[in-house]
């Protein structure tokens, strides 16, 4: 072997080196939970969706978005930070009745509680023949939320939290 093909050798194994030390993968992990649960199941005191957005406000139910990342891009501070998507899908009866997802916003490492807001699932619930009415009442029937988010650019998942209740 030359002189030089061993050096050659030599700083490819040192530039690989390098490179996979300094290109560790963004990951996140979390979970998303209605109070300390991923499922809970709500007795509704009135079929108004009025009152199930009071009773999220009031904290009965408070929603607490959790996550650790690993290597994330980090802002002009430090500070780590990630782009996270929402979706919600509403189900009544088993059958989905409507699927929304909120465009990626930033996050930071953390525990997070998060508004009702977020998720549109009462906006949703309080809609008679295509118009907002936050004083209508909720259909009868058998009713799931799914609470997903994810991470954009990075691997890893959110655990998704799952609201129930019936409406008679």
């Amino acid at each position: 072997m030359t002189r030089f093909t061993a050096l050659l050798i030599t700083a490819l194994l040192i530039f690989s080196i390098l490179f996979s030390v300094g290109a560790k993968a963004q990951e996140v992990q979390g979970k998303l939970v209605v109070g300390s649960k991923s499922k809970v199941e709500l007795t509704l005191k009135s079929n108004q969706a009025v009152d199930l957005y009071a009773a999220f406000r009031e904290q009965n139910h408070p929603i607490h978005f959790v996550f650790e990342g690993k290597s994330l891009p980090q802002t002009s501070s430090g500070q780590e930070v990630a782009l996270i998507w929402f979706r919600t899908t509403l189900k009544k009866d088993g059958k989905v009745i409507s699927k929304l997802e909120r465009a990626p916003m930033p996050f930071f490492p953390g525990d997070m509680l998060m508004p009702v807001e977020t998720f549109d699932f009462i906006a949703q619930l309080s809609t008679v023949n295509g118009k907002p009415d936050l004083r209508s009442e909720i259909p009868a029937g058998n009713y799931e939320v799914l609470l997903d988010a994810g991470p954009v650019g990075s691997k890893g998942q959110i655990s998704s939290a799952v609201i129930l209740f019936a409406v008679k």
